[in-house]
């Protein structure tokens, strides 16, 4: 029992959004919606084992640096980097979804938040020497801004919600960001509609997520294919535009639009946290969170039944929604986005090559 409450003071902050396989699917679709020459010049901040040949005709340095293989490198420090662990989410005060959705009316429980740290992290790219690092939590950040559980306060974005997906004993927050998407990927695997351009084919590694990523790039965002598509989400180019008046609330505020660096955290995460609020709490999980001593009999195995969220009237309004689906297709877009505006005039210096159109 002491060694459970050690884990629960001391690492249950630590679970890690979206899962390995989130961040890289966050990163492959960033992938294939980088101008060429920005993913030639990541090379020169990306490890050696990101690289691979991209086979384009046309395309004079074939070498480029895939952004998948940093992708969780941000959850992977942060034991030996403990203060950047409050970096990968914000809690709202007050927030107790579905009966009370409040994103941050009554402040957050922190200062170091996503919403906060992210805007920074643009500054950093402007120092050579600090490169490597703001890309690699850049890389990781924004795939945790969009994964609705990391933006809702109740039970520390569902961490304290004992439930269980089929036969696996899991909380809320590991349900979100692993068994859920690990589900659709299964449930997409046998998606085989290629990807005629060369930009979006070659961002793809040979990956069990490989068909999930086909179908988000072509039936999600209609590219990829010079086939007609009726796109699910028509409007997702609006997906980088920032409100022409900053978000405000609880102290924090989004960059202008004029400021260094093309994003608005707190703008973004008000769509994820509508989302987390709409479908995260829905029936059956409990109305109520369990105090710390009944959280820690929930995880001893036969001592309380948790519900099972693997059941349709649970499952079926995400799914067939698509909400896991855009929530990755917004972060990869908007990430892409942010590195195309931070180093396509710096890389199109060095590197002259052909450049992708969306």
């Amino acid at each position: 029992m002491r060694l459970v409450w050690w884990w629960l003071l001391c690492c249950a902050s630590y679970v890690a959004a979206w899962g390995s396989t989130g961040h890289e699917i966050v990163a492959t679709i960033a992938q294939s919606f980088l101008d060429s020459s920005v993913r030639s010049y990541l090379c020169t901040l990306l490890p050696s084992s990101s690289q691979y040949e991209a086979a384009w005709p046309g395309v004079h340095n074939q070498t480029q640096c895939h952004l998948a293989d940093i992708a969780t490198w941000a959850d992977r420090v942060r034991i030996r980097m403990p203060w950047t662990s409050k970096w990968h989410y914000v809690n709202a005060v007050g927030d107790h979804p579905p009966t009370t959705c409040d994103f941050g009316s009554q402040g957050f429980h922190s200062s170091k938040h996503i919403l906060n740290i992210l805007p920074s992290m643009t500054h950093l790219f402007q120092e050579h020497a600090h490169r490597k690092a703001a890309l690699r939590f850049m890389t990781h950040l924004v795939g945790d801004l969009h994964q609705p559980l990391h933006i809702v306060g109740r039970a520390h974005g569902g961490n304290f919600i004992r439930v269980r997906f089929g036969d696996k004993h899991a909380n809320l927050h590991k349900v979100w960001d692993t068994h859920m998407l690990e589900r659709r990927i299964e449930q997409l695997s046998n998606y085989s509609v290629p990807l005629d351009r060369p930009a979006w084919a070659t961002a793809l590694r040979g990956t069990k997520y490989d068909a999930y990523v086909r179908w988000i790039l072509v039936e999600g965002l209609g590219q990829g294919t010079d086939a007609p598509v009726h796109p699910r989400w028509p409007d997702w180019r609006e997906w980088t535009t920032c409100p022409s008046q900053p978000m405000h609330i609880a102290g924090v505020s989004d960059p202008t639009p004029s400021a260094k660096g093309p994003m608005c955290p707190l703008a973004w995460a008000s769509e994820m946290h509508a989302m987390g609020c709409r479908y995260a709490f829905a029936y059956p999980v409990p109305g109520s969170t369990l105090n710390m001593l009944s959280w820690v009999l929930a995880i001893l195995p036969g001592v309380v039944k948790s519900p099972d969220v693997a059941i349709p009237v649970y499952l079926d309004p995400v799914y067939e929604n698509m909400v896991l689906e855009k929530a990755l297709a917004m972060a990869g877009v908007r990430l892409a986005y942010i590195l195309n505006t931070l180093f396509y005039r710096e890389a199109r210096a060095q590197y002259s090559m052909w450049m992708i159109t969306a």
